[in-house]
């Protein structure tokens, strides 16, 4: 139950549980997705419709050394499999490393820039790095090769090298933000 400003519990609006009598259900430990695997309990109607949600994904850890970026990738596949959405990706901090196309991963070791490019390509999903951190870490897109007279520019293609405006934007157009931290 949800305490509502005038102090009266209310039940959340995607998740209605009543009895047969029309009560709320004391049933509230079962989660949207739990319920569409069961069958009802004696005397308990599933009144309740899912509500997709839209999600943010800041990842801030960087790629060989923190558990972040894996981390956000299996919130992502776990958030898709569950029938809700991903908006935006944003690598933040260190994070932007995932971006560097020439890091060359362990035989040992996952390769997480290639299971997040084939994630973002199988779902339409937008990968960003912020541009202020990514500029400074070296990783840089064609553009900005340019304008800071470089030999090469190494952002991986399915990424986009964006400011923090689109990261607001993201924000407020979600239902929630995720935060992956380093």
């Amino acid at each position: 139950m949800i305490a509502s400003p005038g102090g009266v519990a209310e039940w959340p609006k995607a998740l209605v549980l009543k009895t047969s009598e029309g009560r709320p259900s004391e049933s509230s430990n079962l989660s949207p997705s739990a319920i569409s695997m069961q069958s009802s309990p004696p005397g308990v109607s599933y009144d309740c419709y899912r509500r997709i949600m839209m999600f943010c994904l800041n990842v801030h850890g960087d790629p060989a050394s923190s558990q972040s970026v894996h981390s956000a990738l299996q919130f992502a596949k776990a958030t898709v499999a569950s029938g809700h959405e991903i908006y935006r990706v944003f690598f933040y901090h260190d994070g932007v490393r995932i971006a560097d196309c020439n890091q060359v991963p362990p035989q040992d070791e996952s390769n997480l820039l290639q299971q997040w490019i084939e994630f973002a390509e199988e779902h339409s999903l937008e990968l960003t790095v912020c541009i202020a951190a990514a500029l400074k870490r070296g990783v840089l897109n064609e553009d900005e090769r340019a304008r800071y007279e470089r030999v090469a520019a190494n952002v991986y293609p399915a990424f986009s090298v964006v400011g923090l405006g689109q990261q607001i934007e993201a924000a407020i157009s979600c239902d929630r933000t995720i935060t992956f931290p380093g």
